[in-house]
């Protein structure tokens, strides 16, 4: 079968299809096209021991098959916050494994700290760098709304991707981000630094913050997980309460069980901060809004469109999301 034919993946798919059987208990593999990734809970010499027995099963299956996995692409990594986790030198046949700090997954830069730093600043340094192809090959283009179509194409994509995985907590990182598209704003009304403000941009372009934008895309996987549009385990969270919604006086809203937290990166966790906003959003838009997810997502755009015109201040980080510790910028 040449490689690029349409039959390719999927007869790709169904050849790979056992490899998780030659696993031994406790390993689990993860398969995505030809990637492969294998990881178990590493608490003891032993689980190190476990894993390299995995590693060495899927050696056999490999020449089992016909078909080598590429050990210089192959890659340890431990995520953990202990300061003396186990060590073991995995191998993978006679290649020895590099162990790395981080490294890039299907487009996401995984640390074994779980900060996203690093990603932040990789898909804010591609995104410029279009941007900047954009302004150099596109002088002569005036039209706003193509130039806008542009933007979000092949810049605001960059730093869309993937962010129900690694969207930032940090307010340096936020802003980091956030000034992609201050830039993009400038490029696309063909104005100069201080004519127009951040926020009346945004208005003027119908676009929102980075930062609110990123809390849809939250909301609106969550919505997808518990309606069961997507395949994902959410065995654990769980409804505890009623009540009543601002704009309903019924009370059949129900709230979800906010994982106990005890750090920081759990904190900061998909999970935690979706259930968080969807909590607070039960609060603020009608039951009927949630009968699909067309009506659900065009619901909570307007409601952040809402808090762009009155509460966000380009200024105060503080304001840029719809969950706020501080209360300088809530509604009364």
């Amino acid at each position: 079968m040449p490689q690029g034919s349409l039959l390719g993946p999927l007869l790709f798919i169904i050849f790979i299809k056992d490899l998780p059987s030659a696993l031994p208990d406790g390993s689990i593999a993860a398969l995505y096209a030809d990637d492969t990734k294998l990881f178990s809970s590493i608490l003891s010499y032993l689980d190190a021991v476990n894993l390299q027995q995995a590693l060495t099963n899927l050696d056999s299956w490999s020449l089992h098959n016909n078909i080598n996995f590429n050990a210089l692409k192959c890659k340890a990594l431990s995520v953990t916050r202990k300061k003396n986790p186990v060590r073991y030198d995995y191998h993978l046949g006679q290649a020895d494994l590099q162990r790395v700090n981080g490294e890039e997954d299907l487009g996401v830069i995984i640390t074994s700290k779980l900060t996203w730093e690093t990603q932040v600043l990789m898909v804010s340094a591609r995104a410029n760098k279009l941007l900047g192809l954009l302004r150099r090959t596109c002088p002569m283009l005036t039209d706003v709304k193509v130039r806008r179509s542009l933007y979000l194409a092949l810049v605001k994509s960059q730093m869309s991707y993937a962010t129900e995985v690694w969207s930032p907590s940090h307010s340096t990182l936020k802003q980091k981000a956030e000034r992609v598209q201050r830039r993009a704003t400038r490029w696309i009304l063909q104005i100069k630094q201080g004519e127009l403000s951040y926020k009346e941009r945004l208005i003027h372009l119908d676009l929102l913050p980075l930062t609110y934008d990123r809390e849809v895309k939250n909301l609106v996987f969550l919505y997808k997980a518990l309606y069961g549009h997507i395949d994902i385990d959410i065995s654990f969270i769980k409804s505890v309460s009623h009540g009543r919604s601002r704009r309903s006086q019924s009370s059949d809203i129900k709230y979800l069980e906010t994982p106990l937290c005890k750090t920081a990166t759990y904190q900061s966790s998909f999970f935690n901060r979706s259930i968080k906003l969807c909590n607070l959003i039960c609060k603020l838009i009608r039951p009927c809004d949630f009968l699909n997810i067309k009506t659900f997502k065009n619901s909570i755009t307007n409601l952040f469109k809402d808090e762009l015109a009155n509460v966000f201040d380009p200024d105060k980080p503080c304001s840029w999301g719809l969950a706020r510790s501080c209360g300088c910028h809530w509604q009364q």
